[in-house]
């Protein structure tokens, strides 16, 4: 992680985002059953760089509560959801969490993005609120305490897959472009300088920029010139697009390899030009796996045919993830929700991406290799 998670958290004590130690913990009854509603809150980045992954989260954790409620899973209680919007924000993200402490939701979720996650988590752990996770996957989240999960498995621990492909294609020189403000993509970068030497592949450039310049020009011409087998192309969500199209409308002809956020029908825009895009997922639209096939359908009954991406399958599971946790926990009460999501994590259950489980707060999961070939993500056989 290159965005050192003390100088965040001392700028936004420094801006008012967080409030001293002196944050209380909520104050819960000792539930001698379930509350009718259940308050669950999701902050969620809904707007900014991050507003379609966080707006595709929000679309499969709407049909989870949706689920949930009509199956009576918690008895004579529902689910009451409520959105905030933390605009990719971490200054914002921050003070959103810092609001929700004490307002007796059974659970929260925080932001998709990992240097907004890592504002928030500190918050939450000392107001003792439990608070699930997606996407965000640095360091210095989980690694706040015990109230916190990420309900998505590891890119970093699923990477191999896609520098396998690499070396089984062909590819020997390899130019890579990242986004290093964003501590997810800066950790894969790391991860792929590791791994691609060891698989004979020759990282021949490692250019950098960031989510606040909006010229990645120089960067283009630069891998461009560097005549790659290949172009690892790791920027946030929409700018993927930017980075694709520079390179293929400036004459690239190699292969071009990504990360999980080219997922979710980002590419699309692009057309043809996208065609033979490859990454690593943890969720494919086309599994078979019986928790996939039935949300995938649900999905398009809901969403008018859309076919959902990585992230509405990550929101999805992890609503269910909540819900089976206060339902094992019979209760809202902070402390007992941890037990209740402990055990459910530790037990498992059939979700979107297969049988979800986790190994202490983190779940886990192999991953897959999907390519780009007309307008849709295909699994790689």
């Amino acid at each position: 992680m290159t965005i050192a998670k003390n100088g965040i958290l001392r700028s936004l004590v420094a801006g008012g985002a967080l409030v001293a130690s002196a944050i209380a913990a909520p104050i819960f009854a000792a539930d001698a059953g379930l509350p009718n509603p259940i308050k669950f809150l999701s902050i969620q980045d809904l707007t900014g760089l991050a507003g379609k992954p966080g707006s595709d989260t929000k679309l499969g954790m709407d049909l989870a509560v949706e689920e949930i409620n009509k199956s009576n899973l918690l008895g004579a209680s529902k689910i009451e959801m409520t959105y905030r919007d933390s605009a990719t924000n971490p200054g914002q993200g921050a003070s959103l969490m810092s609001t929700a402490i004490g307002q007796r939701n059974a659970v929260v979720f925080g932001s998709v993005t990992s240097n907004v996650a890592i504002a928030q988590a500190p918050i939450a752990q000392r107001g003792r609120q439990p608070v699930i996770f997606t996407q965000a996957g640095s360091k210095g989240i989980l690694e706040a305490g015990n109230f916190i999960y990420r309900a998505t498995p590891i890119q970093l621990d699923y990477q191999h897959l896609t520098v396998d492909w690499m070396k089984k294609n062909g590819i020997k020189r390899l130019a890579i472009l990242t986004d290093t403000n964003i501590p997810t993509i800066n950790d894969l970068r790391v991860v792929y300088k590791d791994l691609a030497p060891k698989a004979g592949i020759s990282i021949i450039l490692d250019e950098e920029t960031q989510t606040t310049s909006t010229d990645i020009s120089t960067q283009i011409t630069k891998m461009i010139e560097s005549r790659p087998d290949a172009a690892l192309v790791m920027l946030l969500t929409g700018r993927t697009v930017t980075g694709v199209s520079q390179l293929r409308q400036n004459g690239f002809k190699g292969r071009i390899v990504g990360m999980q956020g080219m997922g979710g029908n980002v590419l699309a825009p692009l057309g043809a030009m996208a065609d033979g895009i490859v990454w690593s997922t943890d969720f494919n639209a086309a599994q078979t796996n019986p928790g996939a096939v039935k949300f995938v359908a649900a999905f398009k009954a809901k969403y008018g045919g859309q076919v959902p991406g990585f992230f509405s399958a990550e929101g999805y599971d992890a609503v269910h993830f909540a819900a089976l946790g206060v339902k094992k926990a019979n209760s809202v009460d902070p402390d007992a929700v941890i037990k209740g999501l402990d055990a459910v994590g530790a037990e498992g259950f059939e979700g979107a991406a297969g049988v979800v489980k986790f190994s202490g707060r983190q779940q886990a999961g192999a991953g897959t290799v999907v390519e780009w070939r007309n307008g849709a993500e295909v699994p790689v056989r």
